[in-house]
């Protein structure tokens, strides 16, 4: 505030600042708009203001050095045509590289993947969603499907409540997938 005028100002570098800090925990912490908003003391809506200014781009710096990784690969949608396909690493708990999309195709994870291979990275192995086609874009590297969308994916064919005692079992079984041992696993199917 100036002490002659009366006037509250605030530097463009103050607001540049605390919009990489929300950028940075609500991209690497996992924390939504409310939980940001409610530690800051403001509303989810200015959270979310603050997060459209920021130019993604300036935010695309890796401070990793090229090395084997395992590549986890998923896409978040903010809307029906805005979303973010993401690359993450989850030994160094870090994202590697992202890209905006308006729809999630195999030739989205292609570009993410060249990317990846031009900055020197050695893909190791890779956890998806189980989407169409994206398997193929990673042929010759070990592919895993996430254990949650194999759990969705049952849900979906069994439902949270099936009537018949053989889809209760199943389900129970599905269940147990996050927790078991391929042996464990492999033997409650067998049974």
């Amino acid at each position: 505030m100036c002490k002659n005028c009366g006037r509250h100002f605030q530097s463009k570098k103050r607001k540049t600042k605390i919009q990489n800090k929300i950028w940075t925990e609500y991209v690497n912490g996992k924390q939504t708009a409310q939980e940001i908003g409610n530690k800051y003391g403001k509303c989810r809506q200015w959270v979310a203001s603050q997060l459209n200014e920021i130019n993604v781009d300036d935010n695309k710096i890796i401070n990793i050095s090229p090395q084997s990784i395992v590549v986890v690969a998923d896409a978040t949608f903010f809307s029906r045509g805005y979303g973010v396909l993401i690359f993450r690493e989850p030994n160094l708990r870090k994202n590697i590289v992202w890209k905006e999309i308006h729809s999630e195709t195999p030739g989205h994870y292609e570009q993410l993947k060249l990317e990846l291979e031009c900055l020197g990275f050695n893909i190791k192995a890779v956890v998806l969603d189980g989407k169409r086609g994206v398997r193929q874009v990673f042929s010759g590297i070990p592919v895993q499907m996430c254990q949650f969308h194999q759990v969705a994916i049952i849900n979906r064919y069994l439902t949270r409540r099936p009537i018949l005692e053989s889809g209760k079992e199943l389900r129970q079984i599905a269940l147990q997938l996050i927790v078991s041992t391929e042996e464990k696993f492999t033997d409650l199917l067998d049974n």
